[in-house]
Formats: structure tokens, C-alpha cells, sequence
């Protein structure tokens, strides 16, 4: 459900079998293991990939109701025509998010961005989160390493950013997501 004509046609034969069952129990497994993060009071924030839409991401915060907690979402309707977003989830009692942004990697086709929000804490703390879901190994490792390593430079590039706008050195800046490579790869 909530799924776009333009995804559906993008996707075509990779729907076959999912059905609202599937989702329902897709969701139900997911939450059983994040119900058990943090000695079973579950995380104070949390970064996801390969979330299809928000709706997706409001069925699995319904799932961690059981947790009392006061969960948020912040999601990014990335530009990769598939529906592979990033989005975090967090305790809005204890995290406030007062800024989003998504930084485009530039490459001849389709990837997937970079989506940071700032993070305020209850102790007035400037928490930076970026979320990463870079290219994938689609085609050979090597061969695509390229984009891989434009992911990464985009990356260094507004760390570096970040830290001169914020002009905080207390600013605690945390990258996170599916890197798609290893630490000692180059685009690490």
C-alpha cells in the first residue's frame, strides 16, 4: 500500500510475493530483535536503509510501541526512483531534530544520497548524523568502486562542512549506514 505508480512500474517483477502477510510479518520480525537493543529498552536513535517510504517507517515505530517510548521519525523521500531511502528513528525525548538535509552524489545515473539531520540533545549537545547507503558492488567490485569513492568524497566534503558551519569543535558528527565496503577499501 501507499506505493507509487512510478515505483510499482520501476520495480515490476521484484513485487512478486509481497503481500500485506509478508509486510506484516517482516515487521513483527524486525521489531522482535529491536525490542531487545539497549538491555531490552530498545535504542535512543537508530539509522535505517532500503526503507521503501515513510509508511513503511510508521508500521515499524507502531511495532515498537511495546517500548513506551517516544519514537520520531526523520526520512528523506530520497531521489533513487526505487524507493531505497535512509531515515533514522529517535527518542523524541531525548533527541530534537531541528535540521535535514539530503547531499546529492553526482554520477551519471541513479544513486542514493547522503541524509544528515541535526541532532539536539536534552544537554544542549549538537549531535550531526549522516546516513549513508552508498553505491552498491553491482557490476564487480572494482568496477564500481568509482562511485563508491565519489560517495565518500561527498562525504569528507561536507564533514568537513559541517564542521566549519557549526564552527563547534564539541560538535560530535556520526556517519552511519550500508558503506557497500570494506574499512580498508579506498572509498573508506
Amino acid at each position: 500500500p501507499r506505493r507509487s505508480e512510478k515505483l510499482e512500474r520501476t520495480l515490476r517483477g521484484e513485487l512478486n510475493g509481497w503481500t500485506s502477510n509478508v509486510l506484516n510479518r517482516k515487521m513483527s520480525q524486525l521489531a522482535s530483535i529491536i525490542l531487545r537493543m539497549n538491555a531490552g529498552n530498545g535504542p535512543d536513535l537508530m539509522g535505517v536503509c532500503e526503507v521503501e517510504n515513510r509508511y513503511v517507517l510508521d508500521l515499524l515505530v507502531n511495532a515498537l510501541r511495546p517500548l513506551n517510548r517516544n519514537y520520531a521519525v526523520a526520512h528523506d523521500d530520497a531521489s533513487d526512483r526505487r524507493g531505497i531511502d535512509v531515515a533514522f528513528i529517535y527518542d523524541a525525548d531525548l533527541f530534537t531534530a531541528e535540521e535535514q538535509f539530503s547531499h546529492f552524489i553526482v554520477k551519471r545515473s541513479a544513486t542514493r544520497d547522503l541524509f544528515q539531520v541535526n541532532f539536539r540533545t536534552n544537554a544542549d549537545r549538537l549531535l550531526v548524523v549522516i546516513g549513508n547507503h552508498w553505491p552498491s558492488r553491482s557490476g564487480g567490485q572494482y568496477e564500481s568502486e568509482p562511485y563508491r569513492i565519489i560517495a565518500g568524497e561527498t562525504l569528507a566534503y561536507f564533514h568537513e562542512r559541517i564542521r566549519q558551519v557549526q564552527n563547534d569543535d564539541s560538535a560530535a558528527v556520526l556517519a552511519m549506514g550500508d558503506f557497500n565496503d570494506e574499512p580498508f577499501n579506498r572509498s573508506l
